[in-house]
């Protein structure tokens, strides 16, 4: 795993952590309505999480890329 992009442990841990809390969920749910209720819930927590890595990385990406044309505009003139 040490071949992976920050953008894909960034992704991964989020999906995990959200797998991890969910197993919390299901534990405690004893009727079908409320496993199906929890399930759901996990399952819009786990997109959310995937949803917000995947924003936060590409947030990352854009500001990286805009910090390097601005350092190379600045390059000359120090």
């Amino acid at each position: 795993m040490s071949n992976m992009t920050l953008s894909q442990k960034v992704k991964y841990g989020a999906v995990a952590g959200a797998l991890a809390l969910s197993n919390v969920a299901f534990a405690a749910a004893t009727d079908p309505t409320s496993a199906i209720a929890d399930a759901q819930t996990t399952i819009l927590g786990i997109v959310a999480a995937a949803g917000a890595a995947f924003i936060a990385v590409a947030l990352a990406g854009v500001g990286w890329s805009v910090g390097a044309k601005f350092i190379k505009r600045i390059g000359g003139k120090a």
